[in-house]
């Protein structure tokens, strides 16, 4: 049965108690408009002109902290999006801490000065009371001790109020469809300074686990032939479960009897019975199947409200499942939460701006094993169950901006995340998605497919995936893609793929497929690391749809294939590809570009007027697993400066990829000989350093042990042999 909780009357769902610091608009007469829209990191510029200037104009933004000395620090300028709409960000900030943000340009002679404050990472604390759940808890009790714990969340959210907390006692919680309105809980919602925390209580790990445990089922053999069960079920559930993880749905019975999609176990129902076929069609024996019982658990359309230490499962009765669902809800935190087998984990709707995701955990096993064409194909649901992501930005007809999804872990899923509005009125807006680790996606790690503005993603690292972030459009613009590690694309077998029968992956897929949908625009490709081991993979490619994007700028990149370094065979999109680096192992091939194919570097900056100042180099990679640059490196030093995005670079200009690589010397190894210690090291290039050492585990006295060890030329290797057991080491330079 549906759990609501309704509005008390008189209160209106709206959101409300945002703090003023969160946005700024500043109407500068009747001739601009400048929105500023701040994240822990980074802000977001949005200026609004009211005619349009000259096609040439451009927008300088420059920065400075305040009560910093010093003068103004350049930043990336905004980029033109409309003709007379402006958008850009500022990166790297310090959270909770004001700037003052300087656009210049002869369209608003003279300059404009706004101040924004950053968002703080300290939330306030609930310490107004704590109500206490626990599984032998009575939801008659009053719910103050552990001792008078109540039964359910449900009956908690009804007492709960603004600055108070709840706290749920370690255990298995069957409890879903809640739906938290403003004023259902308690006589307020949560305020800024009085938020409503839901967490596990410390020691105990609740479970809210959207499953049906008086699902029984009397299994019959159907169809001996092709080993399909069925239990009598008056249910039609969206998911189903074998042994804790999906199993397939199909949307034919026919279809689940003859395997029309190639998956190894399945199931269908009607409303009459479930059937289903197990593993190749094997007997049942042990195998255990389960069914949800509720479509998600908490749907949250209110503010302020932090949920932490919470797992989150086997949600998905009906469709469009998810374990949270932010509706309309707004400066909300789930941090360290886990979330499996709900289909999507998050979802954002209905203006909800300012929430923070943080150190959780996606999981949908085995989503990421199903056929790429069972998934995108499969009748009557095609994707619907599966191809949807942990976080999901559902768009319809409303404003997102300023989330921040950081930290996180995704995993075997077949979509990583989708972040991008499906509307062109209301994009996905100041959007941070960072340091965040995707692994083993059946199809695309990041989506942004869609309409968004000042998305920043950044500090991710993506592996074993079709497509690593699919652009699939990224309308409007600016999408900026900097410092992200993509790792081992790879194919998929399809009916639809190449004329191998397979999909062949590549790092960063641009799409554009109907000319009704906006073009996308100003994506920024910035330092970020691409490499595959995977057989018969490009670099990066470009393939052939039917219609425009613009403005796609590459620089400071490492594209590194298998196959070809670049393969292009789009001939009516243009690009701006500069000082990245262009790698195949495959010695016979190197780019190919509408239909020309180039053995060289040098052949092809002259047939593409592309990478003037690119390499072809191997980058010189520490191993396959660390994609950073050894001291070594060809890369090192060598990219272009990009005001706002690489100033803080080590040595003579900015590393080329992802890492910025320290020049100074690398302890190799440490071994143990006999009773001796044998250290190895590497140092830079023309440099000279001496190695100490001290005498035991005192490291007040300092011996010379070996030097001056000077590299000429080329970086140099050495070893050296200390006759200690023990003792502290350190190559000391000898230039300064």
């Amino acid at each position: 049965m549906k759990t609501t909780l309704r509005p008390r009357p008189g209160w209106r769902r709206c959101g409300l108690y945002l703090p003023l610091a969160l946005a700024s608009a500043l109407a500068l007469g009747q001739a601009q408009t400048i929105r500023v829209v701040p994240t822990y990191h980074n802000l977001g510029v949005h200026l609004t002109l009211a005619t349009a200037p000259s096609p040439a104009t451009t927008i300088a933004l420059a920065l400075k902290e305040e009560g910093a000395t010093g003068d103004f620090c350049e930043g990336h300028p905004l980029s033109r999006i409309a003709s007379h709409r402006f958008a850009g960000s500022a990166f790297g900030l310090k959270p909770d801490t004001l700037y003052s943000l300087r656009l210049s340009s002869p369209a608003l002679f003279p300059d404009q000065v706004v101040k924004m404050r950053t968002r703080s990472e300290l939330w306030p604390e609930a310490t107004n009371g704590t109500y206490h759940v626990a599984l032998d808890g009575d939801d008659r009790s009053d719910g103050r001790s552990a001792a008078t714990a109540l039964r359910t969340l449900r009956r908690a959210l009804e007492l709960v109020r603004a600055g108070e907390k709840v706290v749920l006692h370690g255990g298995r919680y069957y409890e879903g469809d809640l739906e938290v309105y403003v004023g259902s809980s308690g006589e307020a919602e949560a305020m800024p300074s009085q938020p409503i925390v839901i967490e596990s209580a410390p020691g105990g790990q609740a479970i809210f686990d959207g499953s049906d445990p008086d699902f029984s089922p009397q299994w019959e053999l159907h169809d001996a032939g092709a080993g399909v069960y069925r239990t009598p079920c008056a249910r039609r559930p969206y998911h189903a479960y074998l042994n804790g993880g999906h199993l397939y749905h199909f949307g034919v019975l026919d279809h689940l009897r003859t395997n029309r999609w190639g998956q190894s176990s399945g199931y269908y129902a009607d409303g009459a019975h479930l059937y289903v076929r197990l593993p190749d069609g094997g007997p049942l024996g042990t195998n255990r199947i389960s069914i949800p019982r509720f479509t998600f658990a908490l749907m949250l359309m209110v503010n302020h409200y932090q949920i932490r230490g919470l797992e989150f499962c086997y949600y998905g009765y009906g469709r469009d499942p998810a374990a949270l669902d932010l509706d309309n809800a707004s400066s909300n935190v789930i941090e360290r939460c886990a979330f499996h087998h709900t289909g999507r984990g998050v979802v954002l709707r209905h203006d909800s701006i300012h929430n923070t995701i943080q150190h959780c955990t996606f999981n949908e096993w085995p989503v990421d094993a199903f056929r790429w064409d069972a998934v995108k194909q499969g009748e009557p649901f095609g994707s619907e169950p599966y191809e949807t992501g942990g976080v999901v930005v559902d768009g319809d007809h409303t404003v997102y901006h300023g989330n921040v999804i950081r930290s996180n872990r995704f995993e075997r899923l077949f979509d990583g995340v989708h972040l991008f509005s499906d509307d062109a009125t209301a994009p996905t807006e100041d959007l941070d998605f960072h340091d965040n680790l995707i692994l083993d996606c059946g199809d695309d790690g990041i989506e942004t497919d869609g309409v968004g503005s000042n998305c920043r993603i950044y500090g991710n690292v993506i592996s074993n995936f079709l497509t690593g972030i699919s652009v699939a459009p990224a309308a409007l613009g600016p999408t900026y893609i900097f410092r992200n590690t993509l790792l081992d694309w790879r194919s998929v077998p399809s009916v639809e793929g190449e004329e191998d029968g397979r999909f062949h992956g590549y790092p960063i897929k641009l799409n554009h497929q109907m000319r009704e949908e906006p073009w996308t625009q100003w994506v920024y490709l910035y330092h970020n690391t691409c490499a595959t081991s995977a057989p018969d993979m490009d670099g990066f490619v470009f393939n052939y749809y039917w219609w425009y994007w613009t403005n796609i700028v590459s620089r400071n990149n490492i594209y590194a294939g298998t196959r070809l370094a670049l393969l292009n065979v789009n001939e009516q999109c243009p690009i701006d590809f500069d000082y990245d680096n262009l790698f195949t192992t495959d010695p016979a091939r190197f780019a190919a570009w509408n239909g020309t194919n180039y053995a060289t570097l040098a052949a092809f900056r002259q047939g593409t007027g592309q990478e003037r100042h690119g390499w072809a180099v191997d980058p010189g990679f520490v191993d396959a697993e660390r994609p950073r640059l050894r001291p070594d490196s060809p890369l090192i030093d060598r990219g272009v400066r990009i005001a706002g995005i690489n100033d803080g670079f080590l040595g003579g200009g900015p590393d080329v990829g992802a890492f910025e690589t320290a020049s100074g010397p690398v302890a190799l190894r440490v071994t143990r000989v006999g009773g001796r210690v044998q250290t190895a090291w590497r140092v830079p290039p023309n440099s000279t350093w001496q190695l100490e050492v001290t005498p035991g585990l005192a490291p007040a006295t300092w011996i010379s042990a070996l030097g001056p060890v000077q590299a000429t030329g080329a970086p140099l290797e050495f070893e050296h042999t200390n006759a200690a057991a023990a003792g502290f080491y350190r190559l000391r330079s000898a230039d300064r």
